[in-house]
């Protein structure tokens, strides 16, 4: 071996990661909350238990303020955090399921025409806007626990209830998007959202 000639284990190495790098590139998510095997139904199963995981998670943290171990808070969080990850999957990566089409009320226009600020609002929250300050504010705790002005009781405090109010956000903006103005006009369809869901086109993929 020359002096120049490259390590046979740096070379192994590097085709090592160049194959993980390539076969990580072909994980195709919509195949897989798209497909029919087993993964596909945990993932939509995990995206249609929100609702009562929130609920649960509200509760724990309540209840943390009077002697709840946090533990148990995190637990509940994190479980939270995972099924509104899938939640925002779903709705990003697949149509509308069975299970989407039976959240919508049978009022939904009626409830969408009534509340429109309120609809706006969740839109906002849910939205580009309350995500950015879920960031932000998970930075500035961040930074403040590296240069101990706050513990990290403080710091999950700044956190999770903006988490838990934008994932309320999106509990009542789901089943009235397809009456939102908001969601229409920012799809281009001007100021008149669409009288009803289509299963097959409106709020899927194409």
């Amino acid at each position: 071996m020359t002096a120049n000639s490259p390590d046979p284990r740096r070379r192994m190495v590097a085709w090592f990661a160049r194959r993980t790098i390539r076969s990580t590139t072909r994980l195709d998510l919509i195949d897989l909350f798209n497909g029919e095997g087993r993964t596909t139904l945990a993932l939509t199963w995990l995206a249609h238990h929100l609702r009562p995981l929130w609920a649960i998670t509200t509760a724990c943290y309540a209840a943390s303020w009077y002697g709840l171990p946090d533990a148990i808070v995190a637990v509940a969080f994190v479980v939270m955090v995972v099924c509104a990850t899938a939640d925002l999957l779903h709705e990003l990566l697949t149509r509308w399921c069975l299970d989407c089409l039976r959240a919508i009320p049978d009022d939904g226009s009626l409830r969408a025409a009534k509340q429109p600020k309120r609809l706006r609002a969740a839109h906002i929250t849910a939205g580009i806007a309350g995500q950015s300050v879920v960031v932000l504010l998970g930075l500035t705790g961040l930074i403040a626990m590296d240069t101990h002005q706050i513990d990290a009781r403080a710091g999950v405090a700044m956190l999770v209830p903006e988490i838990l109010v934008v994932t309320y956000a999106r509990l009542f903006h789901q089943p009235l998007r397809a009456w939102c103005v908001s969601c229409h006009r920012d799809h281009g369809g001007g100021s008149t959202p669409a009288p009803a869901p289509d299963p097959t086109l409106v709020g899927s993929r194409t």
